[in-house]
């Protein structure tokens, strides 16, 4: 006879079964906002904006007699810049069930962390989203680094005669002499920052969509230099073989997907940025880390569920030079066709 409370049919099976102590999760992708600028904290959590003043210098030197009365005068006006702070919340329910459970010894399983890394979670992919899209908002905009160029003042060059698809197509005959017009394209996009006044000495970055960073860093197809990349012969075009650029990196934010809004095939071109990180050019305004805010409130059923809430306050990204920023929108076509090719090249 089955001792009582022993249930044969489920509990004895499970006798016989090897549980695996680690909860898997999706992966997903590292947030790139904060790897590409440096964060500008602010002392008000509350504040609703952020101003910050650049200054214009005029006035040259004019000839001089003796007793001259008409000597020209030099001024300096100082121009004050207003840069809003946006704020969003997000929460989680947990019940008193779900709290008891998180404390009972020998689980891996803590719904209540995990419900809370969560709303973190959200927080942090809207700050990024701000950073790189702004938020729309025509009363008090916040432009992010795909926001229209015209629109933000940042820099764009015309699209290169050919794609970063065509160089590296196994089937492309002139494979290296289409490479070269690739690698005077990035030169011209760095010097579009270079040849700013001041900026000669420079080396910006490049952010790049995670396809066309492969497609960059991928040996060209070529029996005698197999290792020899497009990053690499860009890189030895910079003075003193120094580098053209400062770094690059992956950006999957810069894909198509997170930002454009056109339709078709146009709707499909990712884009790459050319940047300087320094505070001169462009900083992260941060008013409020995501954190919790508030204490749980119970619900209005039993008393038993509580809603916990979080909150985030950011002036997402706050441009103050944005010559040094360029757009490069011509690296793809929208095509999928250099995928096709290299599956045949197989």
């Amino acid at each position: 006879m089955p001792k009582a409370g022993f249930n044969t049919g489920t509990a004895y099976s499970e006798l016989f079964n090897v549980v695996d102590p680690v909860v898997l999760q999706p992966k997903g992708e590292e947030l790139q906002g904060r790897t590409m600028f440096k964060l500008k904290p602010l002392p008000d959590p509350w504040a609703l904006t952020y101003e910050w003043a650049w200054k214009e210098i005029m006035g040259q030197a004019s000839d001089y007699t003796d007793r001259a009365t008409d000597i020209t005068t030099t001024d300096v006006t100082y121009h004050r810049e207003v840069c809003y702070v946006a704020e969003k919340a997000a929460g989680f329910e947990y019940s008193q069930a779900d709290l008891e459970r998180s404390h009972t010894g020998g689980r891996n399983i803590d719904i209540i962390t995990d419900r809370a890394t969560a709303t973190h979670d959200a927080l942090a992919n809207w700050e990024d989203a701000l950073i790189f899209n702004g938020n729309g908002d025509s009363q008090r905009p916040i432009y992010g680094l795909t926001t229209d160029a015209e629109t933000a003042g940042y820099q764009t060059l015309d699209d290169p005669s050919v794609t970063l698809q065509k160089v590296v197509d196994p089937n492309n005959k002139d494979a290296f002499s289409d490479a070269y017009k690739i690698i005077n394209y990035f030169m011209d996009a760095a010097s579009k920052i270079t040849l700013l006044p001041g900026y000669h000495n420079v080396k910006p970055y490049l952010a790049l969509p995670p396809k066309e960073y492969e497609l960059l860093t991928r040996p060209l197809v070529n029996q005698y230099n197999p290792d020899k990349t497009l990053w690499n012969m860009i890189q030895r075009n910079g003075a003193n073989s120094d580098g053209v650029f400062a770094g690059i990196k992956p950006v999957t934010e810069l894909e198509a997907k997170y930002w454009n809004n056109e339709k078709g095939q146009a709707g499909k071109k990712n884009m790459g940025i050319v940047y300087l990180d320094t505070p001169d050019v462009a900083q992260i305004v941060i008013a409020m880390e995501p954190r919790r805010y508030g204490t749980a409130i119970p619900s209005a059923d039993n008393g038993l569920s509580y809603k916990q809430m979080y909150m985030e306050r950011s002036g997402g990204l706050s441009v103050k030079f944005p010559a040094a920023i360029v757009q490069l929108t011509g690296l793809n076509d929208g095509s999928e066709t250099w995928a096709e090719a290299k599956t045949k090249a197989k």
